[in-house]
């Protein structure tokens, strides 16, 4: 009570302070004007001076107080060098909002402190602080840059006073009003504290786990939602052709608006699908396979006795294709019997119905064409000929092939 008694006296002294409202004196022409702000806490609050300092032509300086501002020390900084990191995150946010609405044009902008540790965290390049400090770094340096921020004694630190309980009576005895003495020099050195200077090792805001977070980006989504939802192979295999149409269609239009050129596609067939339902299967069941190499899997992994490798595909395949697929072509034709043709046979003519041989499909699946034209050799003898295949999937249509008279099994005249 007698402490509030005091202060409720004192406060009839308060008529007796008073501000200019100019900054600076009438006739007083600024060719220079920089703005100083000065920051400070103790347990008990944090604070803020901002001054303006304008320069004549004729060397005059004018120096005087734009605003500053007290505030009750926030419950969350623990630590005297928190509420120092506090008030200069204040400081910095008024001095954006104070260069805002400063009618006259600054031209530089100068941040003093008297904490050798928040100077220490805004020029480290190497720890890493907790979040706290962290985030309140990066707010201060979004509105100020590194080179910005100087070291001030408390003695010729204004701030000092508006973390520090004052009446009016001892407030007029201050530098509160009229800012430090070194501003009124015509040049102002400042030290170099950002270069020569680093981080006091006793502060104990580093963080020293670092923790990684991996993020992946699923591109085959919708196939890995028609597996879930579907059961019959088939079905699925035209959902995701039907789905593949639409997206390349959308894709093409937009092509065409850029002026790009369009290839064709053949989203719709069923290999394509297939394609698509095979490599999402692979990537769920073994995706180290394809985040690393498919030759540099461990020893006791369950592929790695199969010599697993990625085809031009994309899909992974085994040895064991290219095996067969080489005996097929290479071995499988010497050992065969060949025998020459003792009876003519007729020829393959225009109209003609024929199965097509294709050594890429199961031989159910070999397609039915007509024969639209014929390649004869010098003997008479038809050597190739023109087809037309109806082909599968959602769009169906007639394309047009030459094969070997060699790949074309003659089922039935026109």
């Amino acid at each position: 009570k007698p402490s509030w008694e005091a202060w409720k006296s004192s406060l009839s002294s308060a008529s007796a302070v008073s501000v200019p409202r100019s900054y600076t004196p009438a006739g007083f022409h600024s060719t220079d004007r920089q703005l100083h702000v000065f920051c400070d806490a103790s347990e008990e609050a944090i604070g803020y001076a901002i001054y303006l300092r304008s320069q004549s032509s004729l060397g005059e300086i004018c120096v005087s107080l734009v605003m500053g501002n007290s505030m009750v020390a926030p419950r969350g900084a623990t630590s005297i060098p928190r509420l120092e990191l506090c008030a200069a995150v204040e400081a910095a946010r008024a001095a954006e909002e104070t260069v805002l609405g400063m009618q006259s044009k600054i031209g530089q902008v100068h941040f003093h402190c008297d904490s050798m540790v928040v100077l220490g965290y805004l020029t480290n390049e190497t720890k890493r602080f907790s979040r706290y400090v962290t985030r309140r770094i990066s707010a201060i340096l979004k509105i100020s840059k590194k080179h910005q921020w100087h070291f001030v004694s408390t003695n010729e630190n204004p701030a000092d006073i508006a973390s520090r309980p004052h009446d009016p009576d001892s407030l007029a005895n201050t530098i509160w009003f009229s800012g430090p003495e070194f501003l009124y020099n015509p040049e102002i050195n400042y030290p170099d504290f950002y270069v020569e200077s680093g981080l006091p090792e006793e502060v104990s805001e580093t963080d020293g786990a670092v923790s990684c977070m991996k993020t992946s980006s699923q591109r085959d989504f919708f196939v890995h939602e028609i597996v879930r939802r579907t059961s019959n192979w088939n079905r699925a295999k035209r959902l995701v052709a039907r789905v593949a149409c639409m997206c390349f269609r959308w894709l093409d239009k937009a092509r065409n608006r850029l002026g790009i050129k369009v290839l064709p596609r053949s989203a719709t067939d069923g290999r394509f699908a297939e394609h698509l339902l095979i490599l999402s299967a692979q990537k769920a069941a073994f995706p180290e396979v394809f985040l690393r190499k498919a030759q540099d899997l461990p020893e006791n992994h369950v592929l790695s006795s199969l010599s697993p490798f990625i085809d031009a595909n994309g899909l992974i395949r085994y040895l064991a294709d290219q095996f067969w697929t080489r005996w097929r072509d290479e071995q499988i034709d010497n050992l065969r019997h060949r025998r020459k043709w003792k009876s003519k046979r007729r020829n393959i003519k225009e109209g003609d119905i024929v199965l097509v041989k294709d050594k890429c499909l199961k031989r159910n699946d070999w397609p039915i064409g007509r024969v639209t034209a014929v390649k004869t050799s010098r003997d008479g003898l038809v050597r190739s000929a023109f087809i037309d295949i109806l082909t599968r999937g959602v769009n169906r249509r007639i394309k047009s092939f030459e094969r070997p008279i060699c790949n074309l099994v003659f089922l039935t005249e026109s």
